[in-house]
């Protein structure tokens, strides 16, 4: 199988997966936090895999996309766990989320990213 097979597969699947976590409704449920929200007062902080997902991110060229299964792959992550950093790295501003070019969106650095990776040092 060649790696475009396996990405296109991983497309569509993580496409499937993220349509059927979309559809729970979770209202009703309490939030009880997961220990990574940000506190008043706190620095925004980022753990060592959203800062892998936000460098490889702002590393890539401008037209090469760049979509959680890229990030799953290239960084090893389980698809559960990429998909929180990004959605939470977009939440943050770190990213933009782009989902003009169908359902498995793409994301791209913006200037609050690249800033954190300089100045971080990550880069």
């Amino acid at each position: 199988m060649s790696s475009k097979q396996l990405t296109t597969g991983l497309d569509y699947s993580w496409a499937a997966l993220r349509e059927q976590v979309d559809g729970i409704d979770l209202s009703g449920v309490e939030d009880r936090g997961n220990g990574t929200q940000k506190h008043e007062g706190e620095s925004e902080v980022l753990d060592n895999d959203a800062e892998q997902i936000l460098v490889l991110v702002g590393t890539k060229r401008v037209e090469d996309e760049v979509r959680a299964t890229y990030a799953v792959f290239m960084l090893d992550l389980k698809p559960i766990l990429a998909q929180y950093h990004l959605d939470r790295l977009v939440k943050m501003g770190f990213l933009e989320e782009d989902t003009s070019r169908g359902p498995d969106p793409t994301y791209g650095i913006t200037r609050k990213g690249r800033a954190y990776v300089v100045e971080s040092g990550l880069v």
